[in-house]
């Protein structure tokens, strides 16, 4: 019985912390730097703030599993699936920040190209911005242990065909723009060497 009550006042306690972080990090933390980037790099504030929001959660709910693990251990429950849960908690993190420098990446290449204003900028930012998408997700299934050799050879195919297309398409525009230049080139020297 003793036991038990000292289980539930673990938890009662990995609660109340994690509540008390949450709290602290939304309070404190979020509105600092919030203020601090919106003066020097406004265009990553939301960014930062949805991140903080995502790594608070994480962190309250790490707390309070920890508290969860801990009560169990002392209790002696069955405790696989409290173990497995906190077991994933550190691969969680790591996936979601490669997914939080993958939505920065992409932002800042939605926001680099909003700029420009040349003829096929949106085509060529939501060519980019899929390329960094699946490379995140390339790489997060290579984490997790999942082998992503075809996937990225499948990319790799997916690159060169695009690449070989632009060329193409960049090689014949240009040919087809200075064609009358190149005509009058060659018919001018031919006039010339007549004389």
């Amino acid at each position: 019985m003793e036991s038990l009550s000292f289980s539930l006042l673990m938890i009662f306690l990995g609660l109340s912390v994690s509540f008390i972080v949450f709290l602290l990090m939304n309070k404190l933390v979020r509105p600092f730097l919030k203020k601090a980037l919106k003066s020097k790099v406004p265009i990553l504030t939301n960014i930062v703030d949805e991140a903080v929001k995502v790594i608070t959660l994480l962190c309250s709910i790490f707390i309070f599993l920890l508290s969860v693990s801990y009560a169990v251990s002392k209790a002696d429950i069955e405790k696989t699936l409290v173990e497995s849960a906190i077991n994933l908690i550190p691969k969680s993190f790591t996936i979601i920040l490669i997914i939080v420098v993958t939505f920065v990446i992409i932002q800042a290449i939605r926001s680099i190209f909003r700029r420009l204003r040349y003829k096929y900028t949106e085509i060529f930012s939501v060519f980019l911005q899929s390329m960094v998408a699946f490379a995140g997700i390339l790489t997060i299934l290579e984490y997790i242990g999942i082998k992503a050799t075809p996937f990225l050879e499948i990319f790799k195919v997916i690159l060169y065909t695009i690449g070989l297309t632009i060329a193409l398409s960049l090689g014949i525009s240009i040919a087809l723009a200075i064609q009358e230049n190149i005509k009058q080139f060659i018919l001018g020297k031919g006039k010339k060497r007549k004389r």
